[in-house]
């Protein structure tokens, strides 16, 4: 991975800066079994620790800034951290300790987002399975290094059983990439849905609703909101425990009604109305819309909101939920609220489109989705709200069943493969086509009669046979008319041509001079018609194609019988087509 840490540091005794974070001191018997855990600074210090304090504290704001973050860098260079995330992202990593790369064999990649990628790895010393985060950064720009440092920090504020846990960071003071280093979990939501083997029990999806909410509760209790709640971010292992990953879009929530935020938040089929309008202040209410899609999906096996556009997608949700009152457009200050006011006043059809869900279900739902982020309520009252106390009842994650690992990515991989199988086959099909035309046309050529078809072209319908397996296919011709495609009459016909021979007596064939074979047909096939829609799959053994191309149906019996009794049978006719063929007369 290219990345060098100091796993096994030793212990430093040095003045500690003021902490940025307050994150409980970890257990030192579990440390001490695990010593590649960052380490934290104590609240607590010693007397020299305590004056140095003070002497900060009264010092100017100026001195105390540039004598803080100097001790601090001093520190953070000791320790191994690159000088570029230093520079740009020194709190976020403040009284942390780089983790050694050879201390993990990557091994294959789980994941991709669009700035970053997963990969499972294994720890060298203890034999446990992590993810590894590697963050991609846009030509180390500041402002996409600030925003790793800004998910580094939230991540280490969380601490949550619901909550990804961020073990460690990868990296060296010589490396160019960071790596993220969290707990590894066997599935996510999205892969485990796209299973059709795979159906959720009401129980079961009250449970994972369960630990689902109870880790947003705690994110929206510490004052951040994720910004992009959807099945592949939400993570389970094989005890059934769900967990929110990925905090890569999540922002604190401001309180500061003059500070902007973006709308480009939340992945489109899970993204609110108001984002969607052009909404720059918002809260944890967003969350919770993308909860009532993650709800709804867990039920329906697919996503209830489903826009190819951000115009598509807020007339499909208001179709679903209905078109807000009129107070509503009135209050609002959304920037484009006015250009997306729908023109029909569409009542809510969720109760219609749900009607399988429990009627505790749907309630809750209705809750979660609605238009006006203030009735969305918070996910504790979601927690409380009747559909988690009444039967059946959330069963313990412990109890879930186990499935083999399942992924986003194991089922677009799937997708595409069968995607790629799908469209490799029509491409044989139309290949096969293109040949048997090719065959067809030199057939109908008059000036082909002469000449026998290539070694190519017969090795081509011989093989598209081989691979039909010599069956005949139904083919839907011009006005739906079903026709037969003779694939292995094609085969033979080629195979006898190329040949100048007849491998059964049923059949006669022509002087060496002449290279085209004609072969008798059954009584069944010369009673075939042609079609429109056929033409493209007409087969030299058919009388109809001999008759549509200058009568050689005739002209196949004249040159196959005897001289004499051609005479007998045609007269003068008969004589005068014998000697235009043969050059003379053998009377």
């Amino acid at each position: 991975m290219g990345c060098i840490s100091s796993k096994n540091a030793v212990a430093r005794t040095c003045s500690p800066s003021p902490a940025v974070l307050d994150i409980a001191e970890p257990n030192p018997a579990y440390a001490k079994g695990h010593s590649w855990l960052p380490v934290l600074e104590s609240k607590t210090g010693s007397e020299d620790e305590r004056s140095n304090s003070k002497f900060r504290k009264n010092s100017s704001k100026k001195s105390s800034g540039s004598f803080s973050f100097r001790h601090v860098e001093a520190e953070q260079n000791a320790a191994g951290w690159p000088p570029w995330l230093i520079a740009t992202a020194a709190e976020a990593i403040q009284g942390w300790i780089p983790l050694k790369a050879d201390s993990f064999q990557k091994l294959e990649k789980i994941g991709e987002g669009t700035y970053s990628s997963v990969f499972r790895a294994r720890e060298v010393e203890t034999g446990k399975m992590f993810a590894l985060k590697k963050v991609r950064f846009d030509n180390f720009q500041p402002e996409s290094i600030r925003f790793m440092a800004r998910e580094i920090t939230i991540l280490r504020r969380l601490d949550h059983p619901n909550i990804m846990k961020l073990e460690g960071i990868i990296t060296s003071r010589l490396s160019n990439s960071i790596y993220l280093v969290f707990e590894y979990m066997e599935h996510d939501l999205a892969g485990l849905v796209s299973r059709p083997d795979i159906v959720f029990s009401e129980s079961q999806i009250k449970c994972y609703m369960r630990q689902l909410l109870s880790g947003l509760e705690h994110c929206h209790m510490r004052g951040i909101m994720h910004r992009d709640i959807k099945l592949s971010n939400i993570l389970l292992n094989n005890e059934g425990v769900l967990k929110i990953g990925d905090f890569g879009l999540a922002n604190t929530i401001s309180t500061n009604s003059k500070h902007h935020l973006t709308s480009r938040v939340v992945t489109l089929w899970y993204r609110p109305p108001e984002l969607l309008m052009g909404s720059t202040n918002y809260g944890v209410s967003v969350d919770l819309w993308s909860v009532g899609c993650v709800f709804a999906e867990l039920f329906l096996g697919k996503p209830i909101l489903k826009g190819r556009t951000e115009v598509e997608q807020l007339h499909k949700i208001f179709k679903l939920c209905g078109s807000p009152p009129e107070e509503f457009w009135k209050k609002t200050k959304l920037p484009h609220a006015t250009m997306f006011k729908p023109q029909t006043n569409y009542e809510s059809s969720l109760r219609e489109r749900c009607a399988d869900f429990p009627a505790s279900a749907v309630n809750l739902l209705e809750t979660l989705l609605s238009i006006d982020p203030g009735n969305r309520g918070t996910a504790s009252s979601a927690l409380m709200s009747e559909y988690f106390s009444t039967k059946p009842y959330a069963c313990n994650a412990s109890s879930l069943p186990k499935y083999p690992p399942s992924k986003e990515m194991d089922a677009k991989s799937m997708g595409d493969s069968s995607r790629k199988k799908t469209g490799g086959k029509m491409r044989e099909v139309a290949t096969s086509r293109r040949q048997q035309r090719r065959v067809s046309k030199i057939l109908q050529d008059p000036n082909n009669f002469g000449k026998s078809i290539s070694k190519e072209d017969t090795q081509n319908i011989s093989e598209n046979a081989r691979r039909d397996d010599g069956k005949a296919h139904l083919t839907k011709g011009k006005g739906g008319a079903m026709h037969k495609d003779y694939t292995k009459s094609h085969l033979d016909a080629m195979s006898e041509t190329s040949q100048m021979n007849v491998a059964n007596g049923n059949g006669y064939s022509v002087g060496s001079n002449n290279t085209f074979t004609w072969v008798k047909r059954r009584k069944q096939d010369a009673s075939s018609t042609l079609s429109d829609g056929s033409r493209s799959k007409i087969s030299a053994l058919d009388p109809n194609f001999a008759k549509r191309t200058y009568d050689l149906t005739t002209l196949r019996v004249s040159m196959d019988l005897d001289p004499e009794e051609l005479m007998n049978a045609q007269g003068d006719r008969g004589r005068a087509v014998r000697k235009s063929r043969f050059g003379r007369d053998n009377r």
